[in-house]
């Protein structure tokens, strides 16, 4: 059903296609055949699919590892509004994966992601904080951070409240 709606162009049975493929819902898990439906639909202004295609590219899930690609394809997410696509693209330069190393760069993508809902972002940024990592050391900053994380539901966030309590 989702097969000819994406061959139809709809860009939500492409998304559902790609989603089902890389995580095994209902289809054994095949990170290949996740990679054509991903593209159309960021082909066609999917901003989530490039993400995850983004991601793709990075992790060597389905395609060569290229982290230029993978860069190129957050950078479209995150303009396109696509949170977790900015997160993506600040730990590329928070690692100076394809691009240079760039902290305040990184910084400003997470405190995008963050801002949109996008909680590991808030967690990326509170560590920042708590290592003093490109910006000014602030553990208070960091246990915000932390505590919007974990409300969130992002358990990393929970950990890293409990770690750096103050």
């Amino acid at each position: 059903m989702w097969t000819q709606g994406c061959d139809r162009e709809s860009l939500q049975a492409c998304v559902n296609i790609g989603l089902m493929y890389y995580n095994g819902h209902g289809v054994k898990r095949n990170y290949l055949k996740a990679v054509k439906p991903f593209t159309k639909a960021c082909n066609g202004g999917d901003s989530g699919s490039c993400g995850d295609l983004g991601f793709m590219y990075q992790n060597a899930h389905g395609v060569r590892q290229d982290y230029s690609k993978a860069v190129e394809l957050y950078i479209t997410a995150c303009e396109g509004g696509h949170s977790g696509g900015c997160n993506s693209l600040g730990l590329m330069y928070s690692n100076g994966y394809a691009v240079k190393k760039d902290m305040n760069k990184a910084e400003e993508l997470y405190i995008i992601a963050c801002s949109g809902g996008f909680v590991l972002g808030c967690n990326n940024l509170g560590l920042m904080y708590v290592h003093g990592d490109g910006v000014k050391k602030d553990n208070y900053k960091a246990v915000e951070l932390f505590r919007k994380a974990c409300k969130g539901g992002h358990s990393g966030g929970c950990n890293n409240l409990e770690k750096y309590k103050i």
